[in-house]
């Protein structure tokens, strides 16, 4: 790594490693979190995993589709200058109503109450958008619109999962300190 700066000769090589191994490290690390998440589903017999992927799409669209068609009043117009406050509340309504009703259909097994769904949906609509935020606001530190063409119109691998970035890790938490804890 340090090699590399050197022929490089670029100023600011303690930032350039620093943004290298963050890149390296944050994604896995944070995504990894799932993984512990899915080996729960399997002791729990649940499907937190299933219900927080639809949670964070669903949330995205939701976002997307109300904040479009009604959302005037923008949230952080510097960072992410199209999202709105309508958005961002529907977004979250929306997170937290798919965890209710895969709680009533049962998905989420009999361990968690209504109560932790309405947690989990919280965690969800809460984190995810920050997610987004944080991705959001990395891009436009590097000048970047998108973080990749392989999925047109979707802004890259990375919007589909930035939300995931932050949700998941806070609902692992939360198992962590009062679910398992019970």
């Amino acid at each position: 790594m340090k090699f590399i700066e050197i022929i490089n000769q670029k100023e600011e090589t303690l930032i350039n490693i620093a943004t290298t191994f963050l890149g390296i490290l944050f994604v896995p690390c944070m995504l990894g979190t799932i993984i512990y998440l899915r080996q729960m589903d399997h002791i729990y017999d649940s499907n937190i995993v299933l219900t927080l992927f639809l949670s964070v799409w669903l949330c995205d669209i939701a976002a997307f589709f109300f904040g479009t068609k009604w959302g005037k009043k923008k949230i952080l117009p510097r960072i992410s200058p199209k999202k709105s406050w309508v958005g961002s509340i529907s977004g979250f309504i929306v997170s937290l109503l798919v965890f209710i009703i895969f709680h009533e259909l049962g998905f989420l097994g009999s361990r968690y109450t209504l109560f932790d769904a309405i947690i989990f949906g919280s965690i969800s609509g809460v984190f995810s958008q920050l997610g987004d935020f944080a991705e959001s606001l990395l891009k436009r530190d590097v000048n970047v619109k998108d973080s990749g063409n392989l999925l047109r119109a979707h802004g890259g691998i990375l919007d589909r999962f930035d939300s995931l970035l932050f949700s998941a890790p806070m609902i692992y938490i939360h198992l962590l300190i009062f679910i398992n804890n019970k």
